[in-house]
């Protein structure tokens, strides 16, 4: 029996659309977990002047501002550069209230 060639091209094209559904709902995770809001002084100071850079801020931060070190933060695993991410964050939370806390 041969099968359909549209009813072949529908079910590929089925799973492109569950793909990048699913794509965009981790991206959007990712954004929501990883957010931060820039204070006034970093808004001040031009924070907003790196986001042209997108994504390589994060790898240059990942590298530890080392170029040839960029290949093997991409080559990782996701789930290692994601709790990584996670953890610079909640570093930096957690400094930026300690110094405003000894400020005091």
């Amino acid at each position: 029996m041969q099968r359909d060639k549209k009813a072949k091209g529908n079910g590929g094209y089925a799973h492109c659309q569950t793909f990048f559904y699913l794509l965009s709902q981790l991206i959007q995770t990712e954004n929501k977990l990883l957010a931060s809001v820039p204070s006034i002084l970093e808004k001040k100071a031009g924070i907003q002047s790196f986001e042209k850079f997108t994504y390589i801020n994060t790898i240059n931060s990942l590298a530890g501002g080392d170029i040839t070190r960029w290949a093997a933060i991409l080559n990782m695993p996701y789930e290692r550069v994601l709790t990584k991410l996670l953890l610079n964050k909640t570093e930096a939370e957690y400094q930026k209230r300690y110094s405003e806390l000894i400020s005091k």
